[in-house]
């Protein structure tokens, strides 16, 4: 800024922006040789880093605007580094910064008068002055009186607390989280999933075939088999099993004005499907948990009883005892 100075007619800028422009410039001066003296700065004397601090105090002083100000805070900060590093060294990690010599040569500066601070008092001794060194730290802390009190500052006779014995809660049995509209995600084997379905299977089709016999071998509402509405999930599993029935020919399905009727039919035989007269069927659908709640408004009555969920302890056990059955009868 001071090349800009030069460069431009003075007499054409107000004298308080020459001032701004000049205390900036000193400002970044200050910055410039902090950065220059950064092993100075840090020294455990901090000689430097207080006359640079007296310094930017100074020109503090003559701040009005915010560029300077930003100009200041940026020089705080890096003084307020160099204070942190120098701290550092005096910590209790650091205790060879400053050994026994350099503070008795410090004191030495500090208390001895005289031309030759560090060798006069090798030659007299009364030239190191005593007092200074009392009275100095002693302004510290004789500023203030100290605290007194004019009464009893808590009782005579103390107890001591006895310390309450913790009393451990019994544990509260949670039951298991129940949320209907959402499907289970839990861990099962390929086995017990196998399982669990083709006993689904058997299931549908036993409820399907009983209905089909009550009313007169009149059709059902596939609705009406495959609505839980109590769970979202098992009606989704409903509906699979009742579509794996389907595709083996167990249940065949129409359309009618009340809704997808499903009847029970007799499986198809090899020589069926050999022949041709035997055709692959699919039963696809898009079902989401809006169209179960619509579902369940329509429903009339609920054929599929709601099923509780096994443990998967138990779900083992009988996994176990499934394999033992299928290991005795193979014996």
């Amino acid at each position: 800024e001071n090349a800009i100075l030069n460069s431009v007619n003075i007499q054409n800028i107000p004298s308080d922006e020459i001032e701004r422009r000049t205390l900036r410039a000193r400002y970044r001066t200050l910055a410039k040789n902090a950065t220059e003296q950064k092993d100075a700065m840090v020294r455990v004397d901090g000689i430097a880093l207080r006359q640079c601090l007296d310094a930017a105090d100074a020109e503090f002083s003559k701040v009005k605007k915010a560029r300077e100000q930003v100009l200041d805070s940026q020089l705080l900060c890096q003084l307020s580094a160099y204070g942190v590093e120098l701290a550092k060294k005096l910590g209790a990690g650091a205790a060879s910064a400053m050994s026994a010599k350099d503070l008795t040569t410090r004191l030495k500066l500090f208390c001895v008068r005289g031309v030759d601070p560090i060798n006069a008092p090798v030659d007299n001794p009364a030239a190191f002055d005593w007092e200074k060194l009392a009275t100095t730290p002693a302004a510290r802390f004789l500023v203030r009186p100290a605290v007194t009190f004019s009464c009893m500052n808590g009782p005579m006779d103390v107890q001591i607390k006895e310390r309450k014995v913790a009393q451990r809660r019994a544990k509260t049995v949670v039951g298991e989280a129940v949320n209907p509209g959402t499907m289970d995600n839990n861990t099962k084997t390929e086995e017990e999933e196998q399982r669990e379905i083709t006993a689904l299977m058997r299931t549908v089709f036993k409820v399907l075939k009983n209905e089909y016999k009550t009313n007169g071998n009149k059709g059902v509402l596939l609705a009406d088999l495959v609505c839980n509405r109590d769970s979202f999930a098992q009606t989704v599993e409903n509906l699979f099993a009742a579509s794996f029935l389907v595709r083996d020919g167990n249940i065949r399905l129409s359309d009618s004005d009340e809704g997808i009727v499903a009847k029970p039919t007799e499986k198809p035989k090899e020589s069926d499907w050999a022949s041709g007269t035997a055709h692959a069927a699919q039963f696809v659908v898009n079902f989401s948990p809006a169209d179960w709640k619509e579902m369940k408004e329509h429903v009339g009555r609920q054929m599929m009883a709601h099923r509780q969920p096994v443990p998967q302890a138990k779900r083992a056990r009988a996994g176990d005892g499934e394999a033992e059955k299928v290991s005795k009868r193979k014996k």
